[in-house]
């Protein structure tokens, strides 16, 4: 998943990037599969995380990632109260991205593309209020009315909020 977000960064310096989003996807995982176990804390959790990403985000790079990805897979890990599943799958996520990052240092350096990306305009802490109360109520009625897996439920609500406005009205 992570090397698939990537693709093939220009340089290999870049393809690092791939280790770390692998991180940032199973060790949320993992958070998850923890939290699982105290439904009211991991509700409590998903709404925190939600304001905090949408501030990190404003801030720093890092905070779109966490806000974008990471978030929604601490959603996927309520799915895994055992936590020794979620625990593998975590592991999992990190070796293969690993695995992804060495097969990609193979391929030879080529120059960076030239066109600069457009800045989008940062999160605000209405959008992560608005975040956290998406993933915290899908959460929340996911335990309440004893979901299987409440955990793509939650995921499924903190992927598709973004922070504009007219897409959460969508």
């Amino acid at each position: 998943l992570p090397a698939a977000i990537v693709g093939l960064p220009a340089r290999r310096r870049g393809r690092l990037a791939i280790v770390v989003l692998g991180v940032l996807t199973g060790v949320p995982m993992l958070i998850g599969g923890m939290l699982a176990g105290v439904p009211v804390l991991a509700v409590a959790a998903i709404g925190a995380l939600g304001v905090g990403a949408a501030l990190l985000a404003a801030r720093a790079p890092i905070g779109r990632v966490a806000m974008v990805l990471s978030l929604p897979m601490v959603g996927v890990g309520l799915s895994y109260s055992d936590v020794g599943k979620a625990a593998g799958l975590a592991g999992l996520m990190v070796a293969g991205s690993l695995f992804a990052c060495a097969v990609s240092m193979l391929w030879p350096e080529r120059p960076p593309p030239t066109a600069p990306k457009e800045a989008e305009a940062p999160p605000t802490l209405g959008d992560g209020a608005a975040l956290g109360a998406a993933g915290a109520s899908a959460a929340a009625i996911g335990f309440a009315v004893g979901l299987e897996h409440v955990g793509w439920a939650t995921a499924a609500a903190l992927l598709v909020m973004r922070p504009a406005a007219e897409m959460q009205r969508l």
